[in-house]
């Protein structure tokens, strides 16, 4: 019987009386402590690489997301306070030279700016606004691959909200819902010249892309490393683990 308990802790004295040295124990019970041992091992080993794959993730995430943040409100505040100077000029010197006055005179010219423009990233844009009775009304929507005016929505509504804001004459960054009802990460500026607002923003989708890339990837690297790791320990226990069974094997012989 393999698994029988065999007294194996007493042996014979010289005297003929038996000496107590160790407990009951089975033939198979000190591998399987070494193959739990093991097993355990992978566990930490797995656990440990998963945690500094997602840390590292997230700080790489946390940096670039500040970093976007960063561009995002360095370019609303650059084009607000253009587009400011320009419309201080026209005031002056274009207002009865242009339909529409000083006001389309500026509009006009951000808008033949932003079709010259590249944009960045695929979902980056910044939308010029204004604010009519309880209406949002876009004037002008710049993306890299073009595109009309937004249709005009409720000023206490749920969607643009940074615009919102902008218009109240606030400034700062958020990440909110926009006109198209998408999650972003925007900077909002007031245009005070104008009584307009303009709105830099771009898809947290986009943003998070490349990381969730990144984090599928290491974990599968990390996942397949595990994998040899364990085979590795496997490869180098067995050996060890085959020597403690026959000498358990041959104590148990030896006491039978």
């Amino acid at each position: 019987m393999g698994e029988a308990l065999r007294p194996v802790g007493y042996r014979l004295s010289s005297l003929g009386s038996f000496h107590w040295f160790g407990p009951f124990v089975t033939e198979r019970e000190p591998a399987v402590r070494v193959e739990k041992t093991l097993l355990i091992l992978i566990v930490i080993l797995a656990a440990v690489a998963f945690a500094a794959v997602g840390t590292s993730i997230s700080v790489l995430y946390r940096a670039s997301f500040e970093q976007q943040r960063a561009r995002l409100t360095e370019f609303a505040q650059s084009q607000a306070r253009l587009i400011e100077a320009v419309a201080r000029f026209d005031a002056e010197f274009s207002a009865d030279h242009v339909e529409g006055g000083a006001a389309a005179a500026t509009l006009g010219q951000v808008a033949e700016a932003s079709r010259n423009s590249s944009g960045f990233g695929e979902t980056g844009e910044y939308v010029l606004g204004k604010q009519e009775g309880d209406l949002i009304v876009f004037l002008l929507r710049q993306r890299h691959s073009g595109g009309g005016k937004p249709e005009p929505i409720p000023l206490d509504g749920e969607f643009a909200e940074p615009m919102h804001l902008a218009l109240r004459g606030l400034s700062g960054t958020v990440t909110a819902i926009d006109y198209r009802g998408e999650e972003v990460l925007a900077a909002y500026e007031p245009v005070a010249v104008l009584n307009i607002a303009i709105v830099a923003k771009i898809d947290l989708a986009e943003v998070r892309a490349p990381f969730i890339r990144a984090g599928a990837i290491s974990a599968a690297v990390a996942f397949a490393a595990i994998l040899v790791g364990a085979l590795l320990f496997r490869a180098v226990v067995n050996p060890i683990t085959r020597r403690m069974r026959r000498a358990v094997e041959n104590l148990a012989e030896a006491q039978s």
